[in-house]
């Protein structure tokens, strides 16, 4: 049936041959990291830390590679006095962590500039991978509820 009908062929979008799953990852991979390029034009990061938090320590190398990869403009807001190497430049907390409810350092939010909407990446040390899976989430979520909308609308609702 399926030689006679290949559109049916489960295996055309989900293969099963080693070489053809590592093919199959990689354009995953290349679909993931274009998306979050493209988020990268519309939000920018905020990344909250202590200087004195070895966390926030080891967590600011991962945010700086993940920003530059990503092209993301990044504005690295210091909580307390102490800074952290490589944001000497850090804006000093003015009671803005407060305001949006950061109880917890480090911490990564994705900000629109124009809406003010946020997105929380991460409270704690994440990896970059899980920044780039928490991010396409964001996006993939953020498409959903424009197809959805979309959906109601056409359907007179």
């Amino acid at each position: 049936m399926v030689y006679k009908n290949p559109e049916l062929d489960r295996t055309l979008k989900h293969p099963v041959s080693y070489n053809a799953l590592h093919i199959s990852k990689e354009e995953v991979s290349k679909n993931k990291r274009q998306k979050i390029r493209e988020l990268s034009k519309e939000y920018g990061l905020m990344y909250f830390f202590r200087g004195d938090c070895k966390y926030c320590q080891g967590f600011s190398s991962v945010v700086k590679r993940f920003a530059n990869e990503y092209s993301w403009d990044l504005m690295p807001v210091q909580i307390g006095d102490v800074p952290i190497e490589g944001f000497r430049n850090a804006k000093k907390d003015n009671g803005v962590s407060t305001q949006l409810g950061i109880k917890a350092a480090p911490a990564l939010i994705a900000v629109h500039p124009k809406s003010g909407d946020m997105i929380p990446l991460a409270f704690g040390y994440i990896s970059e991978s899980e920044i780039e899976e928490r991010v396409d989430a964001l996006v993939v979520n953020k498409e959903a509820t424009k197809e959805a909308v979309e959906l109601i609308r056409s359907q007179g609702r």
